[in-house]
């Protein structure tokens, strides 16, 4: 994950993170502080995580460096972003989820009818086309990329790696391998 796609999925204005485990939380505020963040008094995320203070009800406001109870954000009309389960599958989608398609294209979950569909009710698709990844088979621009709950909160987004991203970590990986190398060499 980028430092980028961390800010649009975890830290942007009006986003808070839902950590429902001290082993989430964890995990979530080291992710956070690899990336440059802290708590708004300049100490650490890796050293005060607050979990215990709201247990498994813990959200973190990265943009403002802070925390409270999910309640309170909810209350005040917060983004939920749901931290951990990252392996969605066609399994975890449930009735009256929404799904934003490849295309752009906002589909709900009938389940139980095995479809997306439309706004309007029209069936636009059977959730047998998808593999377990969410993928269509066929037609990539019906892939489903991100998903919500019945309260709007995104509980997964798809992250897909760049060009970029991929020629970097493969010259990331040949620097390793030369380092490597030479270390052997030098020992």
């Amino acid at each position: 994950m980028t430092k980028e796609q961390f800010d649009k999925k975890y830290a942007g204005e009006g986003l808070v993170v839902h950590c429902d485990t001290k082993e989430k939380a964890i995990e979530f505020l080291n992710l956070a502080h690899s990336f440059g963040y802290s708590w708004c008094d300049g100490e650490s995320y890796v050293k005060w995580t607050y979990w215990g203070e709201y247990n498994d009800q813990m959200c973190y406001c990265i943009s403002r460096g802070s925390y409270s109870p999910l309640h309170h954000y909810k209350s005040i009309g917060f983004t939920i972003v749901k931290f951990g389960k990252q392996n969605f599958t066609k399994d975890d989608l449930e009735d009256g989820y929404r799904v934003v398609l490849r295309n752009g294209e906002p589909k709900f979950v009938l389940k139980r009818a095995n479809s997306l569909n439309d706004v309007g009710g029209y069936k636009h698709n059977t959730l047998a086309n998808y593999d377990e990844t969410l993928i269509f088979q066929g037609i990539p621009h019906f892939d489903i990329m991100q998903v919500y709950d019945r309260e709007d909160n995104l509980v997964w987004e798809r992250e897909e790696k760049t060009e970029k991203q991929i020629k970097i970590e493969e010259l990331q990986r040949k620097a390793q391998e030369i380092a490597d190398e030479l270390k052997k060499l030098e020992g």
